[in-house]
């Protein structure tokens, strides 16, 4: 891996670590428990769901049997 795609990968990661705390705060005062964790649960899936994903992963390890 290269150190500009090192950086860029954990300049991505600080930026997403640092606005959580933002909508965290927003999410709270305007949201239901519930619907909080619902939120948070949701967008830590949708990243390990995405068709590159998928793909990426099945060519990593092979086709089912």
């Amino acid at each position: 891996m290269s150190t500009k795609k090192a950086n860029l990968i954990l300049t991505t990661c600080s930026m997403a670590w640092g606005t959580s705390y933002i909508f965290m705060k927003l999410g709270i005062e305007g949201l239901s428990p519930l619907m909080l964790m619902a939120l948070r649960t949701g967008s830590m899936l949708w990243p390990s769901s995405t068709p590159y994903s998928l793909t990426h992963s099945i060519r990593a390890r092979g086709p089912l049997s």
